[in-house]
């Protein structure tokens, strides 16, 4: 089909967790937001697999897609049987420590955290879906941006991407020299968490590296979601202890003319090709 790009497949879910607190006390976020956000699906020509646990985004992201149907598949998902939801009971514990730092949602409600970190395991079984050359996670709404624009896209991988590599967005440019204690006690972050893009060799790697790192920081009563996580793990005093597998091949956002300029979003906006 022309002007389709069939050499990479674009992951993403809407696991259910209950309307949460982002940031701040007071300002919700619920499945009507994502329902909203996903809107771009129905214009992107890749394939697409769509892992999620409500009939309400299933039905809504078959409507969206009914044009590109051969490209696409929705996957019931169970969350309580990905491997961070079998850690939720020990998350959960940590957080009611009244001495753990409160962020909403971050470390208010584990299944939010849990959602978070199931991320690249849900990619890593998209890899049996569809056989393409190249995958990314990408957050169900990561595309909120592009609304309006009516126009059919693909997502290309950028020219320079290094196979060896996860490619992810650098949001902001933080030093690295810090503890990790430090990046979870303080909710701090470095890579943006809504995209992720990888061969699948490499995903697999990324995927066993992130597993044994949160595992980690969980025995030392450290838990938050992914960006806290990725961010302590490449750390230079967690490196120094656990060396890492996967490098991360960093995009800077402002280093190429891109449709929406959020830094949280950078690398997704770069590989946007309208067609």
């Amino acid at each position: 089909m022309v002007g389709y790009n069939k050499s990479l497949t674009v992951v993403t879910a809407y696991i259910t967790v209950e309307k949460y607190e982002k940031v701040f006390k007071g300002f919700y976020r619920s499945i009507k937001n994502y329902v909203q956000w996903a809107e771009p699906y129905r214009l992107l020509l890749n394939p697409v697999l769509v892992y999620t646990d409500s009939d309400v985004f299933e039905n809504h992201m078959l409507k969206l897609r009914n044009k590109t149907e051969m490209l696409t598949k929705i996957i019931r998902i169970d969350k309580e049987v990905l491997w961070p939801f079998l850690l939720k009971s020990s998350v959960e514990a940590l957080f009611k420590i009244p001495q753990y730092p409160k962020y909403y949602p971050g470390t208010t409600y584990p299944d939010y955290t849990c959602a978070t970190n199931s991320k690249l395991s849900i990619l890593v079984d998209g890899l049996t879906r569809f056989k393409t050359s190249y995958y990314c996670w990408l957050d169900a709404g990561y595309l909120k941006y592009l609304r309006g624009r009516n126009k059919t896209f693909t997502l290309d991988v950028p020219k320079n991407f290094n196979q060896s590599k996860i490619g992810a967005t650098q949001a902001l440019n933080v030093s690295l020299n810090v503890t990790p204690k430090e990046i979870f006690y303080k909710q701090l972050n470095w890579i943006a968490g809504g995209l992720f893009l990888g061969v699948p060799e490499t995903i697999l790697k990324f995927e066993k590296q992130y597993r044994n790192a949160v595992l980690r920081f969980l025995r030392r009563n450290l838990m938050a979601p992914e960006q806290q996580i990725i961010y302590a793990m490449y750390s230079n005093e967690e490196r120094r202890k656990h060396p890492v597998d996967v490098e991360l091949q960093k995009y800077i956002p402002g280093s190429m003319p891109v449709p929406h300029k959020s830094p949280w979003h950078f690398l997704g906006y770069a590989m946007y090709n309208e067609r």
